[in-house]
Formats: C-alpha cells, structure tokens, sequence
C-alpha cells in the first residue's frame, strides 16, 4: 500500500465481506485500527460518500474540483471506526496527527437523502503543534438543517489554554452558530459568541462573509458587549467593518482592511485595557507586568509580511509588583514573534525609567534593558524576598 511516494507495510490484516443481494458487509483489523461498515455501497464511491453529503449543506467548502468528482451516489450504510494509531492516515493524507489514544468515529450516511449522523472522539490529538484533548465532533441531519456541535480543549505552550463547546446549524453555504469559551489564567475570561457566516465563490476563490451577533464576553467580574459588525475574507484580503467589544469604560475597535499591500491598514483602537488580560491571551509569563493601557494599534499586510505598530498609555504601571508610575510606550511587532519596546515610565515624584528592547511572544523571552533616572527598586522584592523587605531603593544608571 502506498501514499504521498511512501509504502505502507501491515503485519497484520483480517478482512471479513459478506455481499449479499439487499446490503454488504465488511469487517477488517489491522494494525492500525479496526473498522465495520454495513449497508447498501459501491466500493468505488465508498470514500467520497461523507465528502458528498457535507458538498450538499456546504458547496463552496464542499465542491466539485477538477482533480476529484463528488457525483451524487446511492451509498446507505452504518460504519464504525477505531484507529489504533495515526501512521496508517498520515502517510496517506500527508498529515501529521498525533494521538497517544484511540480515535473512534460512527455513524451513518445516506447519500440519496442527504443524511448522515457521525460521531468523532479523541481524548488526546496533537496537529500542526496544537494539542487538543477530550475532542468531540458530531454531525447529524435534521430537517431543519445539518446540526453540528464541537467541544474540546485546546492546551501546549503555544497560545492559550481554551475550552470551547459550539453548535451551529448549516444549510444552503451558511452556519448559524454559538460559540461558548473559557479562558483559564490569572483572570479567568469566558463568553459566548453568537455569528452567522456565509459562504460563496468568486472565480474559483472561496469567500467568507461573517457577521456577529449581539454576545457577551466575561473578564473576572466585568461583562463586555460584543456589538453587531460585519467581517470579510477572501484571498489574503480581510475587511473589518466596526467589530467592538465594550462596556461603559473600556473598549476594543477594529476597523479597516488588510492584504498584501502597505497603504491598507487594520486600526485597533482600545481603552482602559488590563495588562494581565492580555499577556493571559498570549500565554507569556516569564515575567509579570499590570496596569491599564489605552491607545491605537496599526496592522498591516498580515498575509505576507506582517508589521505592527502601536502607541500605549499604561496607567498604574507596575514591573514585579513594583509601582513604576505611568507608562508612555512605542512598539512594533516583526514576523519573528518580537516585539520591539521604546518606553518611558513617569512617577510623580521625579522618578524616570528608559526601556529600550524587546520581548519575544514565541520563545517567553525579554530583553529589556533598563534606564534609571532616580528610579524606585521595590521590583527587586519578587527576586529578593527570601532575605530582603521592605525595599526603599532608588537607582541610576543601567
């Protein structure tokens, strides 16, 4: 057996068929799983037949390609599924999935009436660096529509840890769904995000129209409005139409366009932000940093090479617990995953502190080399508290 220019080689095979005049069966094990299926199927169309039925609720994601045919088949059978081990599908489909446990899947599909009902469980999956645990998928036709719900969490080192339970309803290239979410950390954040999003192509391109819907999102006790906006993608080109989360004191706007050009810009523009919130969504802790910040970011060509710059105000600042006033901060972001800092910290006591370098998202890094101009060292307590307290230091130099 072959696929993607690699052999395949099976220890162990058994195979059991039964072809009867009303319905077939087929029971094999191997050593990389097992699977059953029973019904009414042509061997030939077998494998699209999943494929066929999503193309019915979802043609543009769905849809007839050159390289392959979905022609409709008369395909009515149960199947169950237990993969033992990922080799077998990687090296077929050139993926690269990871699972310590078995994948199951079961269900049924009846192409002639559009029907399936399937059921996907992974307690733990690793792909592309993502893993994912106590995965669940399940799709089942009803007359409404297609319902589909997914849950699961997402962990690692790489972005934060998030538990996600979502359902939505598909028919005629659209999903209408609600997404609930929580975000564990120093402050835990939950919500839910109601959309609709539809779907189309233009010469051949896929393109996503999304639009949100009135939802909440939670951080700690405060209760943020998502408010209605309108979102557009299309071949590394994304429109944002006024997407806002707020409240009365703080917010968080977006607009504007971004594609492969450097005269289109997305505007990011946040008030009365906490500091935690967002080192929490980027999972950086190497060091700690609070305060409140307000001021406007710029993004743009986020496809190709991406480049960020923004101008920060951060209201009670502290570095380590240690009070470092307010913060007036310059930064910019490199497709590295750096972020390159020019900030200055006021008190209002006489009290200046130059910060010059950068921090590294990717790698839970900093380098920050620190200008002092009569500076207070209450910072050096989290370093310092086993043999020190009560620090009243101020500092020049670097």
């Amino acid at each position: 057996m072959s696929g993607e220019q690699q052999n395949i080689n099976l220890d162990h095979i058994n195979v059991a068929m039964n072809n009867g005049l009303l319905a077939k069966s087929i029971k094999a094990k191997t050593d990389f799983g097992e699977i059953d299926i029973n019904g009414q199927y042509d061997y030939q169309t077998l494998p699209q037949s999943i494929q066929s039925v999503l193309g019915h609720y979802l043609p543009s994601i769905v849809y007839s390609h050159p390289k392959f045919s979905i022609a409709k088949g008369r395909n009515a059978y149960t199947f169950s599924l237990r993969l033992n081990n990922t080799q077998l599908i990687n090296q077929l489909l050139n993926t690269t999935i990871v699972s310590p446990y078995p994948i199951t899947a079961n269900g049924m599909i009846n192409e002639g009436r559009n029907e399936i009902d399937l059921s996907i469980g992974a307690a733990n999956v690793t792909y592309a660096g993502q893993l994912l645990q106590n995965l669940s998928i399940n799709l089942s036709t009803q007359p409404e529509g297609l319902h589909a719900r997914l849950c699961g969490e997402r962990k690692g080192t790489k972005g934060p840890h998030i538990t996600v339970n979502a359902e939505g309803l598909i028919k005629n290239n659209t999903i209408n769904s609600d997404i609930k979410f929580q975000i564990p950390g120093h402050t835990i954040m939950h919500g839910n995000i109601s959309s609709f999003t539809a779907f189309s192509r233009h010469n051949g391109d896929l393109e996503t129209q999304l639009h949100f819907n009135p939802s909440e999102i939670n951080i700690d006790t405060i209760t943020l409005s998502v408010l209605p906006s309108d979102l557009s993608y299309r071949k590394n080109n994304l429109n944002i139409s006024h997407f806002e989360v707020s409240n009365r004191n703080q917010h968080i706007i977006v607009n504007g366009v971004t594609s492969g050009s450097m005269n289109d810009s997305i505007i990011v523009k946040f008030k009365e932000i906490d500091v935690p919130y967002i080192l929490d969504l980027v999972n950086f802790h190497s060091v700690s940093f609070a305060g409140i910040a307000s001021g406007t970011a710029s993004i743009k060509s986020f496809f190709h090479q991406p480049k960020m710059e923004a101008n920060l105000e951060v209201h009670n600042f502290k570095f380590e617990d240690g009070d470092m006033g307010i913060l007036y901060a310059n930064a910019n972001y490199d497709k590295e995953g750096k972020i390159g800092i020019d900030a200055h910290a006021d008190t209002n006591d006489g009290a200046i502190t130059d910060i010059k370098g950068y921090v590294d998202i990717k790698n839970s890094y900093i380098n920050l080399p620190i200008y002092a101009h009569n500076t207070h060292l209450s910072f050096l307590k989290t370093f310092c508290n086993s043999f020190m307290d009560k620090i009243k230091l101020r500092a020049n130099g670097w």
